[in-house]
């Protein structure tokens, strides 16, 4: 009974001692080598058995000695074995109560409202050429890194049956001025907007740090937008961060119903109308801009 005594302080409550002691920052220089310990205190509460009387007795009842050896062997490799997995993930370390068990996304993003319409938005530069927009995009993008991020690419992706499409973003940063042709151009509306490819352009966001504005893509006039439900962000920048969002719903409806004459009415806080031109002579573009 002793001897079962000493090998479970020897194995088990000197180990655990051991352990709680070399807690919350003292002998820090312990805690890498807890295992070994763990596991040659094993060994000499395995070495102390077989020095007993009671373990020197079985070995002797066998006179050649081999099979005695051959399950001691046995019997020891099969508790080393065990205990080294048992420490293992008994000494595995735990997060904090209070930190942060994942990664945090480097971006945050909101898309509300969305507008489709066929022919209604354009952006031009100098009238030379209207690039029809089919859906315009407000966008909430924060920056969640602890550093300052410049933005160079943020894109939309849109679920088509089962499959993620990019819709083609028209740059704003060059072609910024926009109309919205309602009834018609020949009465278009210069907008006075803000444009988040204006507003991210050169800047550095700091942590925490949120721009809202308007984004653009391109779409053939008399070719609606396919029929979507859900659509994701994508965002990228100087260095070399590539993030997509996870799906959101897609709020929003074309021109024409009440969801998105609705969105209309409640975002005209977000642009202004400058005034009314004319704009029914300037040929409208057929293909995307490189």
């Amino acid at each position: 009974m002793q001897t079962v005594v000493i090998f479970l302080v020897l194995t088990v409550v000197l180990p655990i001692v051991i352990t709680k002691t070399t807690e919350r920052g003292r002998f820090d220089f312990i805690h890498p080598w807890l295992r070994e310990i763990w596991m040659v205190l094993l060994v000499f509460g395995i070495w102390y058995v077989l020095e007993q009387p009671l373990a020197s007795e079985f070995i002797m009842r066998h006179r050649d000695g081999k099979l005695a050896y051959l399950i001691v062997f046995l019997v020891g490799g099969l508790l080393l074995c065990l205990f080294w997995w048992l420490m293992g993930a008994v000494l595995q370390e735990k997060p904090k109560e209070g930190t942060l068990a994942r990664q945090v996304d480097p971006f945050a993003v909101e898309v509300e409202p969305i507008i489709k319409g066929s022919g209604w938005f354009f952006v031009t530069q100098d009238k030379q050429i209207l690039i029809p927009a089919g859906l315009v995009a407000f966008v909430t993008l924060r920056n969640q890194q602890s550093n300052v991020s410049m933005v160079s690419r943020l894109g939309i992706q849109v679920l088509l049956g089962n499959d993620w499409v990019a819709l083609h973003r028209i740059d704003t940063r060059r072609l910024r001025t926009v109309y919205f042709a309602l009834p018609n151009r020949t009465q278009a509306k210069l907008l006075d907007m803000p444009l988040l490819d204006t507003l991210l352009d050169n800047k550095n966001l700091a942590n925490k740090e949120t721009q809202r504005g308007w984004t653009l893509f391109f779409n053939p006039v008399g070719r609606p937008l396919p029929e979507f439900s859900y659509l994701r962000v994508t965002v990228d920048d100087v260095a070399g961060a590539h993030w997509t969002s996870e799906p959101l719903l897609a709020t929003g409806g074309n021109l024409g119903t009440p969801k998105a004459d609705d969105d209309l009415y409640k975002m005209t806080h977000a642009w202004k109308v400058v005034r009314t031109e004319d704009i029914s002579t300037v040929p409208i573009a057929t293909e995307p801009e490189n």
